[in-house]
């Protein structure tokens, strides 16, 4: 993962290589405390660099609601920075869907949030 930081942007690319082939297979799992780092490495000043990182994060396996809930703040926040950056929904969907129990809480809780703030004024007028 501290390759990740290398000055080089060939060493990074090379690195983001290596972990998406891992991720293809199946054989890698994010660790909470690498996270930051990872999420860190989308905002990378290169573009291809950021959709390295972008592409692993399809089949990663993240263990943890929370930071499936980081994964997608942070790709939702790349195309702020780097307008250029608009491939994300691809992104996001495989995430979805290689984390269906983490994407349906997400959607019960909007659910939630939409008739609590947009439904329940509507209904409680009539």
């Amino acid at each position: 993962m501290d390759m990740m930081n290398d000055d080089t942007e060939a060493v990074r690319l090379q690195t983001l290589q290596a972990l998406f082939d891992m991720a293809t297979y199946g054989c890698l799992s994010m660790q909470e405390k690498h996270m930051h780092m990872f999420l860190g490495i989308l905002m990378d000043a290169n573009v291809v660099v950021r959709n390295a990182a972008r592409k692993i994060l399809g089949p990663v396996n993240l263990p943890k609601l929370q930071m499936f809930k980081s994964a997608l703040d942070g790709l939702i926040a790349g195309p702020k920075k780097n307008p250029e950056d608009q491939d994300i929904y691809v992104v996001l969907f495989s995430i979805g869907k290689n984390h269906g129990s983490f994407s349906a809480n997400i959607a019960k809780h909007l659910a939630k949030e939409v008739f609590l703030h947009c439904l329940l004024p509507i209904l409680s007028t009539c």
